[in-house]
């Protein structure tokens, strides 16, 4: 099982185009002391290479520079695929 950090509006975003409940097996919202700050979302998934593929595929069928969910997204992998390469979980 692994458990992913991420802030709230990159998990929606995630949640709106690739996510479902097939890849989500537990997760929690965090609030940030400051309300202006982004909350903190921790997930758990089993299916990890399966949700950075569907990931990779969003991307590359979306090749609008500015759309901010695509770029969301691209920082999702690079943050989690940085992890992985590191020894991460």
């Amino acid at each position: 099982m692994n458990t992913l950090q991420t802030r709230k509006t990159t998990f929606e975003c995630l949640f709106k185009n690739i996510l479902s409940v097939n890849y989500v097996e537990n997760w929690n919202c965090f609030d940030t002391e400051d309300k202006a700050v982004n909350p903190i979302v921790i997930f758990e998934t089993k299916k990890w290479n399966k949700l950075i593929s569907l990931c990779k595929d969003f991307v590359n069928k979306n090749t609008d520079i500015y759309n901010i969910e695509v770029g969301m997204i691209k920082g999702f992998i690079h943050k989690y695929e940085a992890e992985n390469f590191k020894g991460g979980k």
